[in-house]
């Protein structure tokens, strides 16, 4: 798209009925767009824990980072993803869980037979 294009006069040019339907047809495409991207760490998440040693396994997850003013975290949007390996706890019931990384290391890579085309390229 020519950069530019669209401008806050154009918009507020708009009638009322138009600026809505076009705020609506936003919304529904930044919901399928987030529905999109949680299925596709689902997805990544069930290959990693069938994939589990030793009742340890790896999951992707989008975090939230705690920061006040953060604008991502306040639009519902998440970071990362990033890489946890989760194990028993030593005492007691439950699990615990290692930050890992945004990038997969080759050795838990190689250990959870975690295949390159299944890693983020980030």
């Amino acid at each position: 798209m020519e950069s530019g294009r669209i401008t806050r006069e154009w918009l507020e040019g708009l009638d009322p009925a138009e600026f809505q339907e076009i705020s609506a047809m936003l919304s529904d495409i930044q919901r399928e767009r987030a529905n999109t991207r949680r299925q596709k760490l689902e997805r990544r998440r069930s290959a990693a824990r069938e994939k589990s040693h030793n009742r340890r396994y790896l999951e992707l997850e989008r975090v939230k980072c705690g920061k006040k003013g953060c604008k991502k975290c306040a639009s519902g949007e998440r970071h990362g993803p990033y890489w946890y390996l989760y194990r028993p706890k030593e005492n007691g019931p439950g699990r615990t869980s290692e930050y890992v990384g945004k990038v997969l290391p080759e050795t838990l890579a190689e250990e959870f037979d975690i295949p390159e085309d299944q890693r983020p390229s980030n």
